[in-house]
């Protein structure tokens, strides 16, 4: 394949925005989500939830449907630019979502603590979404012996 030839499906597989997977497609954007959340929490640290066996994604798809449009669109694009950013500029070949978790730490330990500060504050907002989204899930809840301070105010914005 020639160079240019690869520069070309790259650059049109980014915008399709999606990645095959055993049974369904998962946009590029929740891939990076749950990339960065096994990152940052990898199992038994600093709670005994692995992300991998966790309804992380559809938890991740329900907040950014809920969240106002524009703030949404914006946490895509961003969540997409950190997902292929490993591919073009930064040695590795492959995406956030492909790499180990390892070097997906040392990535974003770059993004966190980049010279750049809109890098650092946009890849801050994205985490501390993330952050969110992992603590609501009902397994963190529950190792964390979580309970409401009057008793459970019924469903969740999750749950509807």
């Amino acid at each position: 394949m020639k160079r240019r030839d690869f520069l070309k499906i790259s650059i049109i597989l980014p915008i399709y925005g999606c990645a095959k997977t055993e049974k369904e497609e998962i946009p590029s954007h929740l891939l990076c989500a749950k990339a960065i959340a096994e990152a940052l929490f990898p199992q038994g640290r600093p709670f005994n939830v692995d992300v991998k066996k966790t309804d992380f994604i559809k938890r991740m798809e329900k907040t950014l449907k809920i969240m106002p449009s524009n703030e949404a669109s914006l946490m895509k694009v961003g969540l997409t630019i950190i997902e292929y950013m490993p591919r073009y500029f930064s040695f590795h070949f492959k995406r956030l979502s492909e790499l180990s978790i390892e070097d997906r730490r040392k990535y974003l330990l770059g993004w966190e603590e980049s010279a750049i500060s809109l890098k650092r504050i946009a890849f801050k907002g994205i985490k501390q979404i993330i952050c969110l989204v992992y603590g609501s899930l009902p397994e963190v809840k529950k190792e964390i012996a979580f309970a409401y301070p009057c008793g459970s105010y019924g469903r969740t914005i999750w749950e509807e």
